[in-house]
């Protein structure tokens, strides 16, 4: 039986270390502070107080996500001529 070397050891270990990390890191660019601010501006916009009452924390600031999602959906349709219930999908009644 053949034994690895230290320095092998280690180079394989660093080889696989490296394609670990980059395999979980993200793929996406990181956000700016003034991105940041700009969303928080946008939840303030649509009714989120963080500091009113923590106990409803998730489902609050969901709700302004929710809100803020459809001000876009309706600014991005409006861009297109389209009002917002025609950009919605449209379910078929059976």
């Amino acid at each position: 039986m053949k034994l690895i070397s230290l320095k092998s050891t280690v180079a394989i270990a660093a080889v696989a270390g490296a394609a670990l990390l980059a395999g979980i890191a993200p793929a996406q660019a990181q956000t700016t502070r003034a991105e940041v601010k700009a969303q928080q501006a946008e939840l303030v916009a649509a009714g989120y107080r963080s500091n009113l009452d923590e106990t409803q924390y998730p489902s609050n600031l969901q709700a302004a996500e929710t809100r803020v999602q459809a001000q876009e959906v309706a600014r991005a349709a409006a861009a297109h001529g389209q009002t917002y219930s025609e950009s919605q999908p449209r379910v078929q009644q059976q």
